[in-house]
């Protein structure tokens, strides 16, 4: 219930009187004066900042890994190459 009322304050901020409920979406809205989808939907939009964050991090991680997998290979081959 405190979403809903959230959404409807948001939306009175917005000019409620120019946004069109999307039909088969409960949270989202288009303006009718320049087209834009909005969605009110904060916890989900809050889930994928959150899913968006983790994938960036596991991105970074694994590119720390190759990283380090090239520096160990670059150490064996000059191990390999001081043993001739």
């Amino acid at each position: 219930m405190r979403l809903i009322h959230q959404n409807l304050k948001i939306l009175e901020q917005l000019h409620w009187h120019n946004m069109i409920k999307v039909e088969g979406h409960g949270n989202l809205f288009r303006d009718e004066d320049s087209g834009a989808i909005m969605n009110l939907d904060h916890s989900g939009y809050q889930e994928y900042v959150k899913k968006r964050s983790l994938k960036k991090k596991e991105k970074e991680e694994v590119q720390n890994l190759r990283s380090e997998i090239e520096e160990i290979k670059s150490m064996l081959h000059q191990i390999l190459n001081d043993r001739k």
